[in-house]
């Protein structure tokens, strides 16, 4: 009897060993990283511009839950997190799918005058200004899918990620 429930006591002990635990947090779905921090973002806005210099423009502004549009005074308020990018398409309908690289000139499947911003309002924080890298995007609907690594002006590497709909501004 004695054998009986040293057995079972060891088979309850074995077989209610404690599940290792992942103590790395995930990363969310969208968001950017930039040294070795990551910063969430959670909505995007674009911005028309038809044709500049000569292909067609659009401002893509990528943003953390903190920072809001206000149509009424046209511009943005909030404390957070973003990415700036004026892309190139070759259509004023809208951006299509392709991979657009960073370039000085305002070629289709291009993109320019691009930043990223961390703890930031429009009077304060960290703008960093980008200097190369790609973007691939995927258009399917109202859907947009970006996938991003920069260059910054200080060196530093920043890479992410960002899917849903874009609002018009």
């Amino acid at each position: 009897m004695l054998q009986c429930v040293a057995l079972i006591s060891a088979t309850s002990l074995i077989s209610c060993k404690k599940d290792k635990k992942d103590d790395k947090p995930s990363t969310p779905a969208n968001h950017f990283t930039y040294a070795g921090n990551t910063f969430t973002l959670d909505k995007g806005y674009m911005q028309s511009y038809q044709t500049w210099a000569v292909n067609p423009n659009f401002d893509v502004y990528l943003v953390s839950p903190n920072i809001q549009w206000n149509p009424s005074q046209s511009q943005f308020f909030g404390v957070g997190d973003f990415l700036y990018f004026e892309m190139f398409s070759s259509t004023p309908d809208g951006l299509i799918t392709g991979r657009y690289n960073y370039s000085a000139s305002s070629d289709v499947f291009t993109f320019k005058t691009a930043w990223v911003g961390m703890n930031t309002s429009a009077a304060s924080g960290t703008w960093v200004t980008i200097v190369g890298g790609h973007i691939d995007l995927v258009v399917s609907g109202n859907e947009y899918s970006f996938t991003f690594s920069f260059t910054l002006l200080d060196q530093q590497t920043v890479t992410g990620s960002y899917k849903g709909t874009l609002s018009f501004m």
